[in-house]
């Protein structure tokens, strides 16, 4: 067996005290009259998918040189729901909007090239903004994984389910 020396195990307990603070977002004063250079978000069945990007959109100065939203292989047809609003939020945001596969074993290579490029456009640390509302936690690590390679400033944005399932009530009335 050989050693991995460049490995170090870090646990969240080691480091969480170093972590910013979670805030609730505040479009106004965080994010409007930003110029940004990256957004990612997920499509996804939830209503809660388009949330953020319809928010920024609302305001009209918030604005990013390129979108990238996530598709899942699964629940397609449930994502389609989505889709609809997601871009024409995203479209709002920018005019360079694309779709992204996210099941492909050249998932995380392709994402690599697309923030090579962003990293490279530029003397200025790049800001990317990932939504990670409806990610699945595969996504999420990957994609966070990914972005922690680069020299980039990044903020991460969630919006909350208004009911999570299951509830206290039906987990009490069918433990198992």
């Amino acid at each position: 067996m050989t050693a991995l020396s460049n490995l170090r195990r870090i646990e969240v307990a080691d480091i969480l005290e170093k972590l910013p603070d979670i805030k609730p977002l505040d479009v106004r004063r965080h994010m409007v009259g930003k110029k940004e250079e990256l957004f990612l978000a997920a499509l996804g069945f939830e209503d809660r998918c388009p949330w953020i990007s319809e928010l920024l959109a609302e305001e009209q100065k918030y604005r990013v040189t390129r979108a990238i939203y996530f598709e899942y292989e699964t629940n397609q047809n449930d994502n389609d729901m989505n889709r609809p609003r997601l871009v024409n939020a995203l479209e709002s945001l920018t005019t360079q909007v694309r779709s992204m596969p996210c099941d492909s074993n050249e998932f995380a290579s392709q994402l690599r090239e697309i923030l090579s490029e962003v990293c490279s456009t530029g003397s200025n640390l790049p800001m990317v903004t990932f939504d990670i509302s409806v990610c699945s936690s595969r996504l999420l690590i990957t994609v966070l994984t990914v972005l922690l390679e680069f020299d980039i400033s990044l903020r991460v944005v969630y919006s909350e389910a208004g009911l999570y399932h299951p509830t206290k009530k039906e987990y009490d009335a069918h433990p198992d």
